[in-house]
């Protein structure tokens, strides 16, 4: 095609050559293996909501052990043990759970602490006699969508929550008055 410029075909060698090279740039820019790392620390923490796993060896895998956790309304929970009791209270008028969280960008603060923000969708189906219990259980149920902040530093186990943050910018369904009284 005239005004196209086509680019030459590399031969294998040549390929191998330029892979090396992006190689060489990834491992230069250290920032790549933390970034995941600490993209897998906040999905685990979701993935524990999901599947309502609260104990303490499943929080401090998460969480530094005087982590803050503050929910939308508010409420603040301080260290490992709180942190797991509360979730496990509120998660408990749930028949299940799931969250969607995405969209992370992580601004390294030094090298052993980040912030992040991310996106969260979640939906959460009521438990019997729970929302509203007149409800078919397949529409007992409210979608929220927000966003998560916090920091995270990096302990001598790995990287690990030291704070977090959940602030609602939607929500639809039922049975919202219901979270406003979690603790």
């Amino acid at each position: 095609m005239k005004g196209v410029e086509r680019k030459k075909k590399l031969s294998p060698g040549q390929r191998e050559a330029l892979r090396g090279q992006n190689i060489e740039k990834m491992e230069m820019h250290n920032t790549i293996p933390p970034f995941l790392t600490i993209t897998e620390i906040i999905n685990r923490y979701f993935a524990a909501l999901d599947q309502k796993e609260f104990d303490l060896e499943t929080m401090g895998r998460i969480f530094s052990e005087d982590a803050k956790v503050l929910r939308p309304n508010g409420t603040a929970m301080l260290g490992l043990r709180a942190i797991g009791e509360s979730h496990a209270q509120s998660m408990s008028r749930f028949r299940v759970t799931q969250h969607l969280p995405s969209g992370f960008i992580i601004d390294s603060i030094d090298n052993t602490t980040a912030r992040f923000r991310g996106n969260l969708v979640a939906i959460h189906f009521w438990a019997e006699a729970m929302g509203n219990p007149d409800a078919d259980p397949n529409d007992n149920f409210f979608l929220a969508g927000g966003v998560t902040t916090g920091q995270v530093a990096l302990f001598p186990n790995g990287w690990r929550i030291t704070e977090l943050a959940n602030q609602i910018i939607w929500r639809r369904g039922i049975g919202f008055e219901q979270m406003q009284k979690t603790k």
